[in-house]
């Protein structure tokens, strides 16, 4: 019995001794990766990198970049400058590529972060519940993207595409000298797009009305308004299907 015990210690001493020097000479032998570890490793944390800039250096999509820091000023207005810190930004660009894909497949998700910022108040949560019409803002304001842009981030339906790009044209056919949009006309544009091609369907015609789309150099707001019908939409249609075409050559 002593024996066996003697050779057992003899034998687990021999294995730390020649881990450790191996260790020593640098031949550490890592354990095999974990089923369902991270494909990403986080990013390197910088001070002056925002939540977009995270997940952009993780290899995400433009629109979560933009969702991201949408999601980091929304913080920041609410409990200051302490939000924009790396450790409260890093627990941002996670929650917004958590929350993401929830929202899109369900059309609403929730953002919890408790204890985001501990100052000298104590400690102070951030919560937004989000809905698919405000990520949608979120992005394409952030991101400065256009009609084009966004209709392929979400999928459109080419007759859609269609009128929401030739609702765009119009709307800047429209603008008065020295004009600029609304923040938020790109989302009302393609919203109003939807629209149209549903009351097409339906009733075979459409009235448009975007009200306020955008505003003069004097500050005084400006409209632009169409009717269509079936045979206009199916012309509009055409002549993206044929632009399309012509791009793609």
């Amino acid at each position: 019995m002593e024996i066996w015990l003697i050779a057992a210690v003899v034998v687990t001493t021999a294995v730390a001794v020649y881990a450790l020097l191996n260790r020593r000479r640098g031949e550490v032998i890592d354990a095999p990766p974990q089923a369902g570890a991270a494909a990403a490793a986080p990013a390197e944390v910088t001070e002056d990198m925002s939540a977009g800039d995270m997940l952009r250096a993780e290899g995400a999509d433009e629109p979560l970049e933009h969702f991201a820091d949408w999601l980091e000023s929304e913080a920041s207005d609410e409990l200051g400058e302490a939000a924009e810190a790396p450790g409260p930004t890093r627990r941002i660009a996670d929650a917004a590529r958590d929350v993401m894909p929830v929202i899109l497949a369900q059309g609403r998700g929730v953002v919890e972060l408790p204890a985001l910022v501990v100052d000298g108040s104590g400690a102070r949560d951030f919560r937004r519940e989000i809905d698919i019409a405000r990520l949608e803002r979120a992005v394409a304001n952030f991101g400065y993207l256009d009609v084009r842009e966004m209709t392929e981030w979400r999928r459109e339906a080419p007759r859609v595409r269609a009128l929401a790009g030739w609702l765009e044209t119009q709307v800047f056919e429209d603008m008065p000298p020295g004009d600029c949009e609304t923040d938020d006309d790109t989302v009302r544009i393609i919203e109003a797009a939807r629209q149209a091609v549903a009351d097409i369907d339906r009733t075979g015609k459409a009235d448009i009305a975007l009200v306020a789309i955008g505003r003069d150099d004097k500050g005084q707001a400006f409209d632009t308004r169409r009717s269509l019908d079936t045979a206009q939409l199916q012309t509009i249609i055409t002549d993206f299907e044929a632009n399309e075409r012509t791009t793609s050559e």
